[in-house]
């Protein structure tokens, strides 16, 4: 029931790029304005925060301007997640200043997160903000029929959108897809799917209805907090550095059989692999070595993951 609804419902988008998350955002916002003048919409695209801060370093001469930097690249989505907080913070605020909490009218506020969050950690770290920020919150797995699909849109935007080959064959190698869910089966992290290839965006926003209900419950007891806590190690450790070597592996094998077929060179095949394995061994290193408790580990596998296929590209 409306009454019972959080003031604020986060919908996090996830997908390869190109697969259509900003164009269902931008459909969707302009329909809810449309359902429900008093419902604010916000859209979080990171890929924009990450392009106005790009831009930013072109202004100020900075180095390297224009060019993938990892400082920026985690400042920009640290920017995006505190936007996202804002705007739950305004939600309970507007409904707090009325004086009826159980209203949910012109307290209501959903925030679309704009990004690929191809990681289920970095999905869960949403969740648990939104949860915090007593916020609702579900993925929106955004889906083409074809991967190849994908591709082609994502080479079709504009220049400085272009997420190159071997940045989204990695992303697509990566990507962690959510467990599909149904309303109210009591799902810790509620997730559905989007068909790109023919949105009914009155049907997305009738689902993310469908899952609009109370908060989720805090843990309140510092066992709970802790089994929690295990979870998320439990996840790092067994789930995503392991996964993280299987494509370390497999890259190796690519890039060591791509020498080979063009070259009768085997001391030059011999040098590709030995840097592409010391690499992989660094990769698996720095990967072990991150701190797993902490809410930015899964930003941090990712640029290490960036960081090897820079050094294992031939």
């Amino acid at each position: 029931m409306a009454s019972e609804r959080a003031n604020a419902f986060v919908l996090v988008l996830s997908g390869l790029p190109g697969s259509g998350k900003t164009t269902l955002a931008t459909r969707l916002r302009a329909r809810v304005i449309e359902l429900e003048p008093t419902c604010e919409v916000v859209h979080a695209c990171y890929d924009a925060y990450e392009r106005e801060a790009r831009a930013e370093t072109t202004r100020s001469g900075e180095e390297g301007a224009g060019t993938f930097d990892p400082a920026v690249w985690k400042e920009s989505r640290e920017r995006a997640a505190e936007d996202v907080r804002r705007a739950i913070e305004r939600a309970n605020a507007r409904c707090e200043s009325s004086g009826d909490a159980s209203t949910s009218g012109k307290s209501m506020t959903l925030v679309i997160v704009d990004d690929n969050m191809y990681y289920h950690g970095m999905r869960w770290k949403m969740f648990r903000d939104a949860r915090d920020a007593r916020a609702c919150c579900a993925t929106a797995h955004v889906l083409t029929r074809e991967v190849e699909t994908t591709r082609a849109r994502n080479a079709g935007r504009e220049r400085d959108e272009i997420v190159s080959d071997e940045v989204f064959d990695r992303m697509a190698r990566a990507f962690e897809a959510p467990v599909v869910t149904s309303p109210g089966d009591a799902a810790a992290f509620p997730a559905f799917v989007v068909e790109a290839d023919d949105v009914d965006v009155d049907k997305v926003w009738t689902t993310i209805l469908e899952h609009w209900g109370p908060p989720p419950a805090i843990p309140v007891t510092e066992a709970e907090r802790e089994a929690e806590r295990e979870i998320a190690r439990a996840e790092t450790a067994n789930s995503a550095l392991h996964a993280l070597d299987v494509r370390a592996r497999a890259a190796v094998a690519a890039a060591v059989a791509a020498v080979a077929a063009d070259s009768n060179d085997s001391s030059r095949v011999a040098r590709v692999a030995k840097r592409v394995n010391d690499a992989r061994r660094d990769l698996l290193r720095d990967a072990r070595a991150i701190d797993r408790t902490r809410d930015d580990v899964f930003e941090e596998l990712a640029l290490l993951e960036r960081r090897f296929a820079d050094a294992a590209c031939v």
